[in-house]
């Protein structure tokens, strides 16, 4: 499926509409009797003609059901639809048509329709700078989206403020989203807003310490959330939080970010924290000090050096999981003692498991993401390998105090990945993965098979892709929240 402005496509319906003729200026993706959203390029009036035949009349844009020589030019602005129902008997299905924004990033989609993804959430707005100056995502677009398994946008939002970066399906059955902001000068950027698939913003939620981080937010059974928030030590007025960061080619006297997961309830009440710097060492982040990419600006001119980078959150009854990209591990902490159980990679430590199966280079993680704790006990991450290897998808089972490493798929047309970056394990196996700062978002299988590539063009990127149930979003609601967005009159 390739995005397309002005072109004529001609939709042969299938069998029980065989007889119908459709032609849409500017369709896309191709027609198929089992798709029932399509987006169109309105800059002109979208041109239709259809010759229905008499066994399935067609109602065009709301208008009575004909059969024969239908035409008509419809105006739309962006976000608004027109449909196409076709009734054969008593059935009758119905089919959307929807206006994309002229600024929308426009993805190429290639493979089938996915048997195993249901919706995909996606934010896709931004750009991987890796000039020295720079070394981090920019802002390209503001867009969140929902997606269908064939790779057509079905419903989305444009932000006013800010690219949106982490999107997530909350259990209330609304969106929250953060905003990028890399420098944490301007914090509350970093919290999540919740809206309604009306468009409205119904919520928000923060991080106490008012310096949220813009990474991961996890809805708890309680009804409360797990945050992450990141806080500069306070160096140089307290020497004693000052680090020395000059073994490893850093400052002798450095303010280190702290990355901190807090637990907040239903109204963002704080009820407990745990931060890295009562159970890390500056070691652990040795790797990445000489990188540019870990120095933040902060708004009292100070440089944080942010070594440590917490990016994911898991739960379960008696433990939180979580990925520290800069001290290249997979982490457990206790949520009862604060105390960490154990860790996959990194720095060696006494509570280090013991990693076997394939390490490929004999670093089991480097800066990783997105952690998944997996219904079958196993725990996931998308290891993007950076400066070591090429991005792939781990899977390990942790028994006792070892690892072994049961799965690990890689994609051979993507060699390197710097920075974020997703893999979600479907239902039948499957694996939808963003890879981590470049412009492809896919389904694999277990064997490394592609059958799904989203690519958005500019080489921009979905910080993560989601996989959601079909049963947890209804395609009824996502239509009727872009209508109440963009009536028509």
């Amino acid at each position: 499926m390739l995005w397309l402005s002005g072109a004529l496509l001609l939709m042969v319906p299938a069998s029980a509409q065989a007889a119908n003729k459709i032609t849409i200026a500017g369709l896309t993706p191709a027609y198929s009797s089992k798709q029932s959203d399509f987006t169109v390029n309105c800059s002109q009036p979208v041109k239709v003609l259809i010759t229905a035949a008499r066994s399935t009349p067609l109602s065009l844009d709301g208008k009575k059901f004909r059969s024969g020589s239908i035409k008509n030019t419809i105006a739309l602005k962006e976000g608004q639809r027109f449909t196409m129902v076709t009734k054969q008997g008593r059935r009758k299905t119905s089919q959307s048509v929807r206006c994309l924004p002229n600024d929308f990033p426009l993805w190429t989609t290639a493979g089938k329709a996915s048997s195993q993804l249901g919706w995909m959430i996606l934010a896709p707005n931004l750009f991987l700078d890796l000039s020295p100056s720079v070394m981090r995502p920019v802002e390209t677009s503001r867009y969140v989206t929902v997606v269908n398994s064939a790779g057509v946008p079905v419903w989305w939002q444009k932000d006013a403020v800010a690219a949106p970066w982490d999107a997530t399906l909350l259990p209330s059955g609304k969106l929250a989203w953060s905003r990028y902001n890399y420098d944490r000068t301007t914090g509350p950027l970093g919290s999540y807003r919740i809206y309604g698939w009306n468009g409205k913003q119904q919520g928000i939620i923060t991080s106490p310490a008012q310096r949220p981080d813009s990474h991961e937010i996890l809805a708890t059974k309680d009804g409360g959330y797990l945050t992450l928030s990141s806080e500069p030590r306070n160096c140089p007025e307290q020497p004693d939080q000052c680090a020395d960061l000059s073994p490893w080619g850093g400052p002798a006297s450095a303010t280190i970010m702290d990355s901190v997961i807090e637990k907040v309830d239903a109204k963002g009440k704080l009820l407990w924290s745990w931060s890295t710097k009562d159970h890390f060492s500056v070691a652990d982040g040795a790797r990445w000090i000489k990188l540019p990419s870990v120095q933040d600006k902060l708004a009292d001119g100070r440089t944080g050096w942010d070594i440590f980078h917490i990016n994911s959150l898991q739960e379960d009854s008696t433990g939180i999981v979580f990925t520290a990209r800069q001290a290249d591990a997979v982490y457990r902490i206790d949520k009862t003692s604060g105390e960490i159980i154990w860790k996959i990679g990194g720095t060696q430590h006494d509570y280090s498991l013991t990693v076997t199966g394939s390490t490929a280079a004999g670093i089991p993680l480097a800066g990783p993401h997105d952690a998944q704790l997996l219904a079958d006990g196993t725990i996931s991450a998308y290891d993007n390998g950076t400066a070591v290897r090429a991005p792939r998808v781990v899977r390990f089972r942790v028994t006792g105090n070892n690892a072994e490493m049961i799965e690990q798929i890689t994609d051979p047309n993507v060699t390197f990945s710097a920075c974020c970056g997703s893999a979600r394990r479907l239902a039948g196996g499957d694996w939808l993965v963003a890879n981590g700062g470049s412009s492809t978002i896919k389904e694999l299988t277990a064997a490394g098979k592609v059958l799904l590539t989203l690519t958005i063009p500019g080489r921009s990127f979905s910080y993560r892709a989601k996989a959601v149930d079909l049963s947890k979003i209804k395609a009824s609601a996502l239509r009727s929240g872009m209508d109440a967005q963009h009536p028509r009159p």
